[in-house]
């Protein structure tokens, strides 16, 4: 008989060898479920560009790789400055107070993830999105021609 016990199971019950059976870990199907972090980033968005000031605002701006940066960490930088950019560029008053409302975080935050201080995560995403998506003329509209 299948039993949320026999789902889920605390350390050694769940048949987790080595030093995580032996904590106190909640597990599904073996799997521990802790959070771990996997995002170890130490440097900013903005720090892979050459002038740090053109992030969200330069068409091409001239990428480096500066030192402890990594390769994914340069290309992620290069989507969030796209994103950044786009949505920066749309002069919707008022935008960032409605998009920080609805997805629940502080108009601060969305302006340092404009401006490549801090990292977008999924949330800051998710609202650029919703951003780009909402302000964009519908085609066919007399907007949309200009």
């Amino acid at each position: 008989m299948l039993s949320f016990k026999n789902v889920v199971g605390i350390g050694t019950e769940a048949g987790i060898e080595g030093n995580v059976g032996a904590s106190r870990t909640r597990t599904v199907h073996a799997m521990p479920t802790t959070r771990r972090r996997l995002d170890q980033r130490r440097l900013l968005p903005r720090d892979y560009l050459l002038d740090p000031h053109h992030f969200g605002r330069a068409d091409d701006p001239k990428w480096v790789l500066p030192e402890g940066g990594d390769l994914v960490s340069q290309r992620v930088a290069e989507v969030q400055h796209h994103i950044a950019k786009e949505v920066g560029g749309r002069r919707s008053p008022g935008l960032a107070r409605v998009v920080t409302a609805r997805f629940e975080f502080s108009k601060q935050y969305w302006s340092a993830c404009l401006l490549g201080k801090a990292w977008m995560g999924e949330t800051v995403l998710a609202a650029a999105v919703f951003a780009e998506w909402t302000t964009r003329p519908l085609r066919g509209s007399p907007a949309a021609n200009t």
